[in-house]
């Protein structure tokens, strides 16, 4: 038998592994740069955006729901795939 189904469903592992952490980078300076762009008080939230586990928290705060949902949802989604992928 050839490893090479495993070796093919292993990189297509890595490729949505990539893709999202990717996608989760993207998400985190959007959301940095709503946080930033917005009103929000106490204005030292535009500076703990910046931190990666602070930014949906950040966001929330500013009004930015869906951003900080996306973030969130973006986040667990490649720690499933990098869970399953191993």
């Amino acid at each position: 038998m050839s490893p090479a189904p495993a070796l093919v469903a292993g990189l297509y592992w890595l490729i949505a592994a990539v893709v999202l952490g990717a996608a989760v980078l993207v998400m985190h300076v959007y959301a940095t740069w709503r946080v930033v762009r917005s009103d929000v008080e106490p204005s030292w939230w535009k500076w703990i955006a910046v931190v990666p586990p602070v930014t949906p928290v950040a966001a929330w705060v500013a009004g930015q729901k869906k951003t900080a949902g996306a973030w969130v949802l973006l986040l667990a989604a490649y720690g499933v795939v990098r869970l399953i992928a191993g």
